[in-house]
């Protein structure tokens, strides 16, 4: 249970300041290494394994969306809590199910953020008195608006860790 209230706390801090501090995820990765090693050690390889293919992904994540948009859009504390969070999953398959559920649930929100960037862009174009054409605003203008992404990885663990079974 304290791990998930860890992880509240981290997505409380990444919603309010944009930023989740070194020693605050140093500490729930030992929570989460501390869940994973009360498993029997026949498990073991198997979280390790989930925990390094999670931090793998969100990494190359990273550096993809870094080369597509010249802009940080995940940074060190999503790929470290990934990690984390992964390592207590309970395998590969499990940990791509919990990135594959926090993508799907941040996309809502960046359907909003898209949509309402388009909206204020035909704003602006209506009081300048051009005709409204959102398809020339660049990606980079519409990155700008952040979505902290560490609250959707704390859900996918929840919802993976109720699927599997799993005690907090």
């Amino acid at each position: 249970m304290g791990m998930f209230l860890f992880a509240l706390v981290l997505s409380w801090q990444d919603i309010r300041s944009r930023q989740v501090t070194g020693k605050a995820l140093f500490t729930f990765t030992l929570f989460s290494l501390f869940n994973a090693l009360l498993t029997p050690v026949k498990y073991w390889l198997q979280f390790a394994a989930g925990a390094a293919a999670a931090g793998l992904s969100m990494l190359v994540a990273a550096r993809l969306s870094f080369c597509m948009s010249d802009r940080e859009m995940i940074g060190n504390g999503d790929v470290w809590f990934a990690f984390a969070t992964a390592l207590t999953s309970g395998g590969i398959s499990n940990a791509f199910e919990m990135l594959a559920s926090a993508f799907l649930l941040a996309l809502l929100p960046a359907i909003f953020v898209v949509i309402r960037f388009i909206y204020q862009s035909f704003n602006k174009k209506d009081k300048i008195g051009e005709n409204p054409d959102p398809c020339q605003e660049s990606l980079r203008d519409i990155i700008r608006y952040e979505i902290p992404f560490i609250p959707f990885l704390a859900i996918s663990l929840l919802i993976i860790r109720t699927k599997t079974g799993h005690s907090f």
